[in-house]
């Protein structure tokens, strides 16, 4: 079964499209109903430079001739060295015969060289493979929920109710709207204000905090113009301090905006139970709507057991459209049960 390396800067045309219909069908599979993104759309996303922090290696699989399988594995040798990360998708006519188990073997053997330890799998929930990976010796460790909400069936009242009950209960807050290229002024709190992600449940992931500095992010904002897309978010800052104590951020994708990605949403824990995150949701639900008339749904992830912030999503709108499950073990285990 031959699995190569390639990068999708140089690698042609043909096995480009051939890839991208094994997202396609890796797309329709996991979100039945939508139309995937366009291949325009996707190639530039896959020919984006990645930020510095993390190493991206892709792999593809190919049976008599044709591309069957693709894989994708990242590191962060800096933030996590601990821990490397790989998803694959293979075509439903090709599956249980070993593809995806020679591409997780390419992606061991580049972990293994690189020292890394424990690996870390993505499967979507109840997925027939999914009892592999406990066969293997990983453990399933996190859930993840993607949710999304119908921009169509947004209620834009409850969205002025929340903002309006929020001016009450956080009168000494403003609310700041920021687009890459973050000014110099901002970036270090902007910084400071989304690490707070860090706070957010893992359940039993073992993953170190991986936390933005400006220089990083100013690498992040690079692989945002390669991607053509557009960054903007909403800030609430406490007036009496200046400091930034909640945000919320979307990534508009250049050519098919039907789709927008919500990256995250948190507010410091000192400054919560003031409605700050319904602020800067609603806010931004309502920005959208108002200058993105093509926009359809806004899809965002959470950890299966964030309690609070699934409840404003559902309060919203938001359904739950893909349970992921985190597989993570030590990559010697598996190797030790794949011989």
């Amino acid at each position: 079964m031959p699995v190569v390396r390639y990068d999708p800067k140089e690698i042609d045309d043909e096995k480009l499209r051939a890839l991208y219909q094994i997202h396609v069908v890796d797309e329709t599979e996991n979100y039945p109903g939508v139309p995937p993104v366009s291949f325009e759309q996707w190639a530039v996303w896959e020919r984006a430079s990645v930020r510095a922090s993390a190493l991206v290696a892709r792999y593809l699989a190919e049976e008599s001739g044709s591309v069957v399988g693709s894989a994708t594995m990242m590191r962060w040798p800096v933030d996590d060295p601990d821990n490397g990360f790989v998803v694959m998708a293979v075509l439903p006519g090709h599956r249980q015969r070993g593809i995806g188990r020679s591409m997780l073997e390419a992606a061991l053997d580049d972990l293994e060289a690189a020292g890394v330890p424990r690996l870390i799998v993505d499967c979507p929930a109840r997925r027939p493979w999914e009892s592999a990976l406990g066969r293997l010796g990983l453990s399933h460790v996190f859930t993840e929920k993607m949710s999304r909400l119908s921009l169509e069936s947004l209620d834009l009242e409850l969205m002025d109710l929340w903002i309006e009950r929020a001016t009450e209960r956080a009168a000494d807050y403003d609310l700041l709207f920021l687009e890459d290229p973050i000014p110099d002024e901002h970036i270090e709190q902007w910084c400071r204000v989304r690490n707070v992600l860090s706070t957010a449940p893992r359940e039993d992931l073992e993953m170190a905090d991986h936390l933005v500095t400006p220089e990083e992010w100013r690498q992040r904002e690079q692989s945002t113009r390669d991607r053509e897309d557009r960054h903007v978010a909403f800030v609430a800052v406490h007036r009496g301090s200046g400091e930034f104590t909640g945000y919320t951020d979307v990534q508009i994708p250049a050519y098919d905006r039907s789709r927008i990605s919500q990256h995250g949403t948190a507010v410091d824990p000192f400054h919560r139970d003031r409605g700050l995150g319904r602020l800067v949701k609603a806010s931004m639900a309502k920005w959208i709507v108002e200058n993105y008339p093509e926009a359809k749904w806004v899809d965002t992830g959470n950890a299966g057991s964030n309690a609070a912030m699934l409840g404003i999503n559902i309060e919203m709108g938001f359904e739950t459209v893909l349970v992921l499950h985190a597989w993570q073990g030590d990559i010697a285990t598996v190797r030790s049960t794949l011989a």
